[in-house]
């Protein structure tokens, strides 16, 4: 799971969408606000919340996240689906699917399709459970929200069934801004056993992604930059859907400032007959994960194969190989949504083959003849000279290979000359992972190709 977004979820429903009582007639309405959220996490033992939510850190987007969370008493399903942008590549699917029944706990997750493990904990019927520490933040945001209720109630817009606040940085006081970092904190803790209370450089052993340790290890402050939520209830007054953007400026410990930006939409219903049916590994058709790990793995989709073979070929035939049609499928392996496929020559059983490396929707990264003839311990010195045309021909295989990969100039780094071929190697003048292998004569061919480097 990537513990940023859970964060950032749960810090909108702390911080900014915990109550729907902003349009109410009370001298105390942003308490009342605290009052009414504090109900629904911490109280409420029969709800369902969905939603989803688009993440950009300084302005690129680095995650989506899809979740659907139901409590009905002592039973809960939690499902949070993570996408995750790639270079080349459809987004990285991530996430998990949790389901308490009793404290009996059962966890699916897309990296070990197929399977569940479980476990066990102690039986809660609320979202949140209510500790010591909890009601001391409680606490905090009533005396933060009484404090701030003058400078924010002009900034609210009543419709119909809730109402709309609209900020922009300068109107958010500094004391909301310490709310929403404790709040933050305060689920980090309790969801991922982060220990603030440490040295700010004793964080070596903390296993997370880059983006993710800027977000949460490395804030020092925070400060809404804009933000726009609107809040609606249902005809008890009880929430129902938040959704709305915002912008919030974090100050590192290195004293850098980045931007972390959030769409978002939330509903929240069903209240009183959410319902959580007992874990059956039958419908959600999964074995043990102990169990699944000794079976054969998960049948390739061929529809997807077929089509992933077809470019591969493309690819191999546009390098200079004119038996890239009867080339056969020796071997398919797949990781993390790249496909390396082994092709075997059926009228050439002396040739080695050619290994080729695709994303999911057709990308090609790497492409080897499996001939390293080239890669001898002392081939002959040679001169070549790889004229304009021959460079275009080149980038345009590139741009065939790979249209997503954006590339510069090419230089030659290596000649060699074995008997009567000639070979180059051609990189970049910036190194991005570039590298071309071209035998220049007897014939132009490209021996091998990969656009993210041989490390």
């Amino acid at each position: 799971m990537n513990r940023n977004i859970a964060i950032l979820l749960a810090v909108i429903l702390l911080a900014l969408a915990l109550t729907p009582a902003f349009g109410a007639e009370s001298e105390t309405r942003l308490s009342a606000l605290i009052d009414t959220g504090t109900e629904l996490l911490f109280n409420a033992s029969n709800v369902t919340i969905t939603g989803k939510a688009e993440f950009r850190y300084d302005g690129t987007r680095f995650k989506t996240a899809e979740i659907r969370y139901v409590q009905s008493d002592y039973n809960s399903f939690w499902q949070e689906k993570l996408f995750t942008p790639r270079e080349y590549s459809s987004d990285r699917e991530t996430g998990f699917t949790v389901i308490s029944n009793d404290g009996d706990i059962a966890v699916m997750e897309p990296y070990t399709p197929g399977t569940y493990r479980t476990g066990w904990d102690d039986p809660q019927n609320t979202i949140i459970h209510e500790s010591l520490e909890s009601r001391l933040l409680v606490s905090f945001l009533k005396t933060a929200a009484r404090l701030a209720e003058p400078d924010i109630s002009k900034y609210i817009t009543t419709h119909d069934n809730g109402w709309t606040l609209t900020l922009t940085g300068e109107q958010v006081p500094d004391l909301l801004n310490e709310a929403l970092l404790m709040s933050g904190r305060f689920v980090a803790k309790r969801l991922f056993n982060v220990d603030y209370d440490v040295g700010l450089h004793d964080r070596s052993d903390w296993s997370i992604t880059s983006t993710t340790r800027e977000i949460i290890f490395m804030t020092e402050s925070c400060a809404v930059n804009e933000a726009s939520v609107d809040f609606r209830f249902d005809d008890h007054g009880r929430l129902s859907e938040i959704s709305g953007r915002a912008v919030i400026d974090l100050h590192d410990t290195d004293r850098e400032i980045h931007e972390l930006g959030a769409d978002f939409e939330l509903q929240i219903g069903d209240y009183g007959t959410s319902i959580v049916r007992n874990f059956d590994p039958e419908e959600y058709q999964v074995i043990p994960k102990k169990r699944g790990s000794q079976q054969q793995e998960q049948p390739v989709d061929t529809e997807q194969l077929e089509k992933l073979e077809k470019r591969a070929k493309e690819v191999v035939k546009a390098a200079g190989f004119s038996c890239a049609d009867r080339l056969e499928i020796d071997n398919v392996y797949i990781n993390d949504g790249e496909w390396q496929l082994s092709f075997k020559d059926p009228e050439d059983e002396a040739s080695p083959g050619f290994w080729v490396q695709i994303t999911d929707i057709g990308n090609v990264l790497h492409i080897s003849s499996m001939n390293d003839s080239w890669r001898q311990d002392d081939p002959s010195s040679a001169n070549a000279e790889v004229t304009e045309e021959v460079m275009e021909q080149l980038r345009q295989f590139v741009k065939l290979a790979n249209p997503a990969f954006d590339f510069g100039e090419l230089f030659v780094t290596e000649q060699e000359a074995i008997d009567d071929t000639l070979y180059v190697t051609l990189e970049e003048s910036e190194p991005t992972g570039l590298v071309l292998i071209v035998q220049l004569a007897p014939t132009l061919r490209i021996e091998e190709y990969t656009c993210v480097g041989f490390g």
